[in-house]
């Protein structure tokens, strides 16, 4: 293996390793917008079930405190909407990070083959040349010993 060849292979490796570190990064950004979206549903679902339950309101402060408790609800169901409009902004944007880096680590990885791939054919000529030299040698011995 050439010298040129062994470093195209470590470049390629390191390749591969910033994709798979881009595709755990991934995974990690998806998984926040999984658990994201989940707390939203859960608010969502909170504030549906509160609101159902005014009618039991019996005094003009309890159906004060349930509307400002409902205001709160509202404020955090705004506040965690933006914050998943946030996290599907980052996977997204890691999601083309992580196909750049793979793409990259590809390509890197066919030049890596292609060049070892070039190697192989020039020791196999090599091999070959070597081979014919030496079934060469018996027979030109013989030729001057017949001479």
């Amino acid at each position: 293996m050439t010298r040129r060849t062994q470093t195209m292979q470590q470049v390629s490796q390191l390749a591969v390793d910033a994709a798979d570190a881009a595709m755990q990064e991934l995974a990690h950004k998806q998984q926040a917008l999984t658990e994201g979206e989940a707390q939203l549903a859960e608010l969502h679902l909170f504030q549906r079930e509160y609101q159902h339950g005014a009618r039991g309101v019996h005094s003009m402060s309890e159906l004060l405190n349930r509307q400002q408790f409902l205001e709160r609800i509202s404020d955090a169901i705004g506040f965690q909407q933006r914050l998943v409009e946030q996290l599907r902004e980052a996977v997204a944007a890691q999601r083309q990070l992580w196909l750049q880096a793979r793409n990259r680590a590809k390509a890197l990885g066919g030049v890596a083959r292609h060049l070892q791939a070039d190697d192989d054919r020039a020791d196999e000529r090599k091999e070959q040349r070597e081979a014919d030299e030496r079934s060469q040698r018996p027979a030109a011995s013989k030729f001057r010993d017949q001479v």
